[in-house]
């Protein structure tokens, strides 16, 4: 679960990590890497004990990749100011979510969202330039929305000024 994704970036030679809450998966994923060989570091793998903060330093990643998270987060927007802090100034955020089928189960135990609304989701939490629109690629797809971390002048705010929604589907 947690392995997979860090180890083809690491593939590439990209520096990476993967993180989850379950320990088991963690093992299992350092174990598999053991006995890779790749262009540059092999991927490192943390134990995540709290959902709402990743055992990662403030400014210390470049992309964060969130895939498959915000339906079943307890509260998306934590998640979302949780990886603003670990993201370096102008880092990425790619958002893989599940798209809301116009007829979902109310009851069913993810929340999926609608375009416009995991924009606006985005957009709440501040401190984001949307890069990417989701209402574009094929409906039957999960949603993807990249978004950039506003670099803020030096004493500025944390909460800067945010892109209008027309800008944002721009």
């Amino acid at each position: 679960r947690s392995g997979l994704i860090p180890h083809l970036l690491a593939g590439q030679g990209l520096t990476c990590t993967g993180t989850d809450t379950d320990p088991n998966q963690i093992s299992i994923a350092q174990q598999f890497v053991a006995s890779q060989t790749y262009p540059a570091s092999p991927p490192s793998f943390v134990h995540q004990p709290d959902i709402r903060r990743a055992p990662l330093d403030d400014g210390s990643a470049d992309i964060a990749l969130v895939y498959d998270q915000l339906e079943t987060h307890d509260n998306p927007v934590a998640l979302l100011r949780d990886t603003h802090r670990v993201l370096a100034d102008d880092g990425l955020i790619v958002i893989l979510t599940q798209r809301q089928e116009h007829t979902q189960d109310p009851y069913e135990s993810q929340r999926r969202y609608k375009a416009q609304e995991l924009i606006m989701q985005v957009q709440g939490v501040r401190g984001w330039d949307i890069l990417s629109d989701p209402n574009q690629g094929n409906p039957d797809h999960p949603l993807i929305l990249i978004a950039r971390k506003r670099r803020l002048p030096a004493g500025a705010a944390e909460s800067p000024k945010e892109s209008s929604p027309a800008e944002a589907a721009a």
